[in-house]
Formats: C-alpha cells, structure tokens, sequence
C-alpha cells in the first residue's frame, strides 16, 4: 500500500486528487460522494490502471459512502428516543459517538439538531443524559461548538439547580462551553454552593457534581468561593463524614449504585483537584492549598480513606472510587 500511494502521488493529477478528497469531505452527501469516487477512478483507470486495485482499500477506507452526513440527523433522532427502543437505539447512540470521536466535523453540519433544547424536555431522565452526553462529547472535540441560545441556556441551568447527578454534571460543563454564559457559570456556582451544606435536602450530590465542572472549566466564577467550600469539603465531608461500607463478598460497585453520601465524598475529592488545576496559581491562598494537597496526599496513602484502617475492618465503595 504505501508504494501504491507513493506512486498515486507521483502522478500529481488534479482531478483525481480533487475526487479524492470531496469523497471524505464532510460536506458530501452519498450522491456527490458516489459521483466523485466514480469520476476520480475513471480517470485513474485511464492514467494507471495498475493502481485500481492497490489503492481500492484507501477509496473503500476514506469515502464517505456508508457514514455520510445525510444519515447523521436520522442518528441523533433515533439516538434520543430513550433505551426502551432496543437496538437501533443503541447502535445509533455507538456510531454518533464513535463520528464525534473520529470526525466530528460531520455533526457539525447538523449542530441544531444536535442541540435542539427540546430534546432535553423529556420526561425520560436516561434519554436527557444521553443526549447531554452526545452535546458533550461534540463540545469536547470541536472548540466553541456549543451554540448561545437563550432557551438552551435557561435548560441547563435549570438541569444544574435540579437535574439528577449525570444530567447537573453535563450541564455545567456545557454552560462553561457556551459564549457569553460566564456571568451565569459564576450565578450558577453560588447557588450550588450553597447547596453543599443544605442538610434538608435528600440529595446534593448533584450540586456536588455540577461543581466539580465549575472549578475546572469555570474558574473565575468558583474563586469566590474557594476558601469556603474547601475547608468545608475537607472537614464535613471527607474528614467528619459517614462512610457506608459495602455490604456482603462485593468487592466493587460502579460509581451510579453509591448512595449520595458516596457521591458527594467522590465529588468532593473531584472539586478540589479540580480546583487546584483550574486556577490561576498567582491567585491561590497558601494556606488553603497545603489544607488541599495535604487531604489529597492522605486520601492516596490510605487507599481513598483519610484514616488508616485495619484490613479487617473493610473498605467503603465510596474509598473504591477515590483510590481509583
């Protein structure tokens, strides 16, 4: 193969070049992408029809003709419908990941679709986090794709106040993605702080959650409140909190089975080297980064835990996943 592409190159012609190319581009629809792989092989065929079947492979590998972008809104559609659908459900959910992994420049074309604020109205609280997963994953691999929507932005910040663990987490990161949502992130992040304290509640690991991705990827927003919530989270929750040992000859559980006392230890640990990396270091208070580093530095020594305990006496899921 590689003497067949040298000698494809050797013959520097345009047309074949030209037809080349517009079959892996993006923009290419499977009639302009069959129309060009056909025109550019005709005329290889008359320049060197000894390279036909040595670079068959790079015309089947490069053109767009099983994944182009006349499928993609068909796969976001089908992708949404929530998991009782079955397998089509999850093999379009497998290829929009695998297309916005390896060319993510195809979902782009169907950007509105993807993020289409209605999507995330459903009452299936697996099928809002899957598509906020998709919207992620698109926002990780192509920079400032997040569209400003004042209906998308009103969304996720009401999935940040009130949204399960999965969905306050997606969020948040993707309002940190969005242009000119920085004043929100910073409003956002007082309200989630004041949650982490709010005993009242059944559940804050959310809050905790949608943290962990303010301190990273927003901030100037959480420095304000910085000193607060580490001292609060190094002495509440991983010092002074309960630690619920898993039960019976289980020797892991996934992250999703931890109770929300689990969650927020996780989280917690999260927040504060996420803190410690998403800020400027100019600005850090000595004092409250040897408190951090020093917490971080236990945790490791003690496999998750910040005291050290006897073999005997077990470890909790919660210090599983710190470890990890």
């Amino acid at each position: 193969m590689e003497a067949a592409l040298a000698q494809l190159a050797a013959l520097q012609d345009a047309e074949v070049f030209r037809g080349l190319r517009q079959t892996m581009d993006a923009n290419s629809d499977i009639k302009t992408v069959r129309k060009c792989q056909k025109g550019a092989l005709k005329r290889l065929s008359s320049l060197a029809p000894n390279l036909l079947d040595t670079t068959a492979p790079l015309w089947k590998c490069v053109g767009l003709t099983t994944i182009n972008r006349v499928l993609i809104p068909y796969l976001i559609e089908h992708a949404s419908t929530g998991s009782q659908v079955g397998q089509f459900h999850r093999a379009a959910d497998k290829l929009l990941a695998f297309i916005a992994d390896v060319f993510p420049e195809m979902l782009e074309l169907s950007k509105d679709s993807l993020f289409d604020v209605d999507e995330l109205n459903s009452r299936e609280p697996s099928a809002i986090e899957e598509r906020l997963g998709l919207m992620v994953r698109f926002a990780k691999a192509v920079s400032n794709s997040v569209p400003q929507s004042t209906a998308l932005e009103n969304r996720l910040a009401a999935l940040v106040r009130s949204g399960t663990v999965v969905q306050a987490k997606r969020a948040a990161f993707l309002l940190t993605q969005m242009p000119g949502a920085a004043s929100l992130c910073a409003a956002l992040t007082g309200d989630v702080v004041d949650i982490l304290d709010n005993t009242h509640l059944t559940q804050r690991a959310p809050a905790f959650a949608a943290l962990s991705r303010f301190a990273l990827h927003a901030p100037s927003g959480f420095s304000t409140y910085a000193d607060r919530v580490s001292q609060f989270l190094v002495q509440t929750i991983l010092v002074n909190g309960d630690m619920d040992y898993t039960g019976g000859d289980a020797d892991w559980i996934s992250r999703s089975s931890l109770d929300d006392t689990g969650l927020m230890q996780v989280y917690s640990v999260k927040i504060l080297a996420h803190w410690l990396i998403g800020m400027d270091h100019k600005s850090l208070n000595r004092g409250v980064v040897q408190l951090v580093m020093g917490t971080l530095r236990q945790l490791v020594r003690n496999g998750g835990a910040m005291q050290t305990r006897s073999p005997m006496a077990g470890r909790t899921a919660a210090a599983q996943h710190i470890e990890l």
